[in-house]
This record gives C-alpha cells, sequence and structure tokens, in this order.
C-alpha cells in the first residue's frame, strides 16, 4: 500500500498575515501554527529572516505640539456651526440657550484634546523610550530591545511591563491590563487565553494584549501578532502622523497660492509665444 504523503504547510513569510481579532478566536495551538511557532517561541535564524520581512517594531513619529492637538479639534466645521448657533442665540435675547450651546463646544473641545494629546504623549514615549522584553528565543528566555520582536515571538508578560506589540495571550495568571490609552476606559481590562470573540469594537478583545497597555495585574505569556505600524496602537500613530501632514499641507497652501500668482503681477519680457509654450510645464502645479 503506497503511504501518502501529508500537505506541508506553506512557511511563514508566504502565509496570509494573522489578524488579530481572528487570532483571538482561535486556540492557542491553532495560532502557534498559523504563525509558525511554538510554545518555546522561535529560532534567532528564524526571527532575524522575519524582522528582515517585517521591518523593526517600531512607530511613526511626528511633532507633538499641544497647539497643534487643539487646532485640529477646533477645525471641526460641526463646532463652528454650534458657536455660531450660540452666537446668534446671545445676539437674540437668549443668552441662556447660547450659554447651554457654548458649554457643549467647550466640553467636546476639551474631551477630544484630552484624548487625542494622551495617544500623542504615548506614541511619542514609545518612539523615544528603549526597553527590554523577556523572550523565548532558542529555548530559553532573553531579554531583547523591544524593537527587534517580530510575529511569533513569545513574550513574558509582568506587573508594570509595557506591552511591547500586539499579543494572542497564551497564559494569563489573573492578568489585567491598563488600556486606557486606546479606549479611554479608567478600569483595567480582565484577560485570560481562552479563545473569546471580538465585543462591540475592535479593542474590545480580552484574549489579547495590546502594544503599549500597561500590566497593571497579575502576569502571562503572549505571542506576537502584529509589530510597529500594524498593531492597533500604530495604526492610531499612523493616522495621527497623517493628520498632521493634512495641517501642514494645509498651512503651506496659502503661501505656494501666493507664489504661482505673483508672477502674474511682475512685467513679463517680450518672448514669443512659441518659445515659451516650448518650456512650458504641463503640470498643474508647475512641478515635474
Amino acid at each position: 500500500m503506497t503511504e501518502v504523503a501529508r500537505p506541508v504547510s506553506p512557511p511563514w513569510s508566504k502565509r496570509p498575515a494573522l489578524d488579530l481579532a481572528a487570532a483571538a478566536r482561535y486556540p492557542v495551538d491553532v495560532v502557534l501554527q498559523e504563525l509558525g511557532s511554538t510554545q518555546a517561541g522561535l529560532t534567532s535564524e528564524e526571527a532575524a529572516r522575519r524582522l528582515r520581512t517585517v521591518g523593526r517594531n517600531v512607530l511613526a513619529s511626528h511633532n507633538l505640539t499641544a497647539l497643534g492637538v487643539l487646532g485640529r479639534q477646533l477645525r471641526n466645521p460641526l463646532l463652528i456651526l454650534l458657536l455660531a448657533a450660540a452666537g446668534v442665540a446671545a445676539v437674540t435675547g437668549d443668552p441662556i440657550d447660547g450659554a447651554i450651546i457654548a458649554a457643549i463646544v467647550v466640553l467636546s473641545v476639551g474631551l477630544g484634546f484630552i484624548t487625542e494629546y494622551r495617544s500623542e504623549v504615548a506614541v511619542a514615549l514609545h518612539a523615544n523610550i528603549r526597553h527590554h522584553a523577556l523572550v523565548w528565543r532558542d529555548g530559553r528566555q532573553q531579554r531583547l530591545d523591544v524593537r527587534d520582536l517580530v510575529p511569533g515571538d513569545v513574550v513574558a508578560l509582568r506587573v508594570g511591563d509595557l506591552v511591547p506589540a500586539d499579543l494572542r495571550l497564551l497564559e494569563a495568571n489573573q492578568l489585567e491590563c491598563d488600556e486606557a490609552v486606546l479606549t479611554g476606559e479608567p478600569m483595567a481590562g480582565v484577560k485570560t487565553a481562552a479563545p473569546i470573540p471580538a465585543g462591540d469594537s475592535a479593542v474590545d478583545l480580552p484574549a489579547c494584549a495590546f502594544m503599549s497597555t500597561v500590566v497593571h495585574q497579575g502576569a502571562g505569556r503572549g505571542v506576537v501578532v502584529a509589530t510597529g505600524s500594524a498593531t492597533a496602537f500604530g495604526k492610531i500613530a499612523v493616522g495621527l502622523a497623517e493628520r498632521q501632514a493634512e495641517t501642514d499641507d494645509r498651512r503651506r497652501e496659502p503661501s505656494e497660492q501666493r507664489l504661482s500668482t505673483r508672477p502674474a503681477r511682475w512685467p513679463a519680457p517680450r518672448v514669443p509665444a512659441s518659445c515659451m509654450n516650448a518650456f512650458a510645464d504641463p503640470s498643474p502645479n508647475g512641478s515635474s
């Protein structure tokens, strides 16, 4: 009787990326298999290959200013409309309604500012602070720079630790994590290694620990599912950087428009139109 060969699983680099929400639904052994890892972690050679593929476990950094955060909050068209309504109410002899609307606007801007500024500070701290994690590599525990973590690494979590990446928990011993940087909730979230589907939000995953959250109580172990900008916290950092870039573009736009219109006011030399067309830039912004 001819023996049928077992199908060979594709290498980790050729598998589709495992989503954290999907990892929370799967049992631990399935997650490890999908990540091409084991309870003893990765070998140094495999970790080096993955590091070349996914890059270092770092976040996008950008300039942090309280005025910039406040400015982004105030550029909300709805807030401007409410302020106009408050002004109209005050002028038309209804100061109470105007005061109520103004108070709502101030409260909304204040809460938004606090939430976004705390996220900005957390991103800046994570980008600037160099810390280490207790990781299983080559079958033994090692202290490694968190920037060198890759999907499949098995990491230990203890009280006071800053979670270094998005993890699917393998063990949870009375583990609780402070997730206020992501959720704004003051109460620590209770964690478990049992597979549990996602709740109402993308960060409502009791079977997972998120980058930049803090171990509030207990201990545990987890396997790295996502690093850097692919984490839930990293996506926030990318969003903040994009909003900062949009703000900078808007600030530059008026001056660029002035520069583009200024030559039209200067005396033009008498050059034949055919020559001017030959050297004209066809792009709308006048740049190649």
